[in-house]
């Protein structure tokens, strides 16, 4: 059986919009960080453990007011944010250094910036599910976008070196249009998760590169590239 990280992404993407459709129906509290049930998560398995210890910034929220008819003729319905029993920025971080460290990429996550060998600083550009009113039925989809800078070591300027900066896309569709009512919350639920693999196997692979070392994740990977992994060059805590 092939347990590559990248297959594991991709049967969590395939798979997590249905279960986690009728695991939010269900489940008692509307908190992907703290209800297992309504997150199942990435599944992400770092394929090098980094020597390094990593710094990750609050989440940021960016998000932008969004159309309110698809093909300028369908009414959209989209998932709110008192839904949630926190805010949405503060559960998606909460979420967002779980799927790092549980993907068990960095060798410490430190609590203070300071000495850190690596600093993320994520952003959240989108995350919801929306219910596209058709003439006959509806049409379900999700998007969750982050926008990802990595910061190595300082310079002598002080400022710290930029590694990486580029925007990760996690998009869902369930395609056609149906009369079933289905739960859009579990959909961006879903939606992040998909992202979040993108995140990571992105990260994962830029430290392989700065360790000098063979890539063990695919390279087929869609990245639209702002700033080149081969800058990096931190070095690693001993």
């Amino acid at each position: 059986m092939d347990n590559s990280p990248l297959l594991t992404v991709v049967r969590a993407a395939l798979l997590a919009p249905f279960l986690l459709l009728a695991a939010c129906q269900s489940g008692p509290e509307h908190d992907l960080a703290l209800n297992d049930d309504a997150y199942q998560g990435s599944g992400y398995q770092a394929g090098h453990k980094q020597q390094r210890s990593v710094f990750i910034r609050h989440l940021r929220d960016r998000r932008k007011d969004l159309d309110t008819y698809a093909d300028d003729q369908y009414p959209v319905v989209y998932t709110k944010d008192r839904y949630w029993d926190r805010p949405t920025i503060v559960m998606l971080d909460a979420v967002f250094r779980e799927e790092v460290e549980d993907s068990g990429m960095f060798v410490n996550i430190v609590d203070k910036e300071e000495g850190a060998d690596w600093v993320i600083e994520p952003v959240l550009l989108n995350f919801y599910g929306a219910v596209e009113q058709r003439v006959a039925g509806r049409k379900y989809r999700a998007l969750t976008e982050l926008y990802v800078t990595v910061l190595g070591e300082l310079g002598a300027d002080g400022e710290r070196k930029l590694l990486r900066k580029r925007k990760y896309e996690g998009p869902l569709d369930l395609g056609g249009v149906t009369y079933a009512q289905l739960n859009p919350y579990g959909l961006a639920a879903a939606s992040f998760a998909r992202c979040m693999g993108v995140v990571l196997i992105d990260i994962d692979l830029g430290g392989q590169l700065a360790d000098g070392i063979t890539p063990k994740t695919p390279k087929k990977v869609d990245f639209d590239s702002q700033t080149d992994w081969s800058s990096a060059s931190s070095p690693r805590k001993r």
